[in-house]
């Protein structure tokens, strides 16, 4: 082979190689993307259960709708009508937090 073949054989090869370097490097930094996507998704989930959470409780207090261990002490037929209200509020609660996430 001749020099000036040799020389285009070497050009050839480290255009190749600094093409693939180049693909590889776009290649990591989508996935970092991603990964920071990703991440920012699960930071907004959690934003939304601890609002969530959040609103449960305030309304829990508002309404002012006793704990179930709480009605232990209460008499039976006040503690099933208490315990259908909460349940009946719990169940409202957790459709509208479904709706929100």
């Amino acid at each position: 082979m001749t020099k000036k073949g040799a020389r285009k054989q070497h050009k050839e090869k480290e255009q190749k190689q600094s093409h693939s370097a180049l693909l590889r490097a776009r290649e990591e930094e989508a996935e970092e993307e991603e990964q920071e996507e990703g991440g920012a998704a699960l930071v907004r989930c959690f934003r939304k259960i601890r609002l969530g959470q959040l609103a449960v409780a305030l309304h829990t207090k508002v309404v002012g709708l006793p704990r179930p261990s709480a009605l232990a002490a209460v008499r039976p037929h006040q503690r099933e009508q208490e315990t259908d209200a909460y349940n009946v509020a719990k169940s409202d609660r957790h459709k509208k937090l479904n709706r929100e996430i």
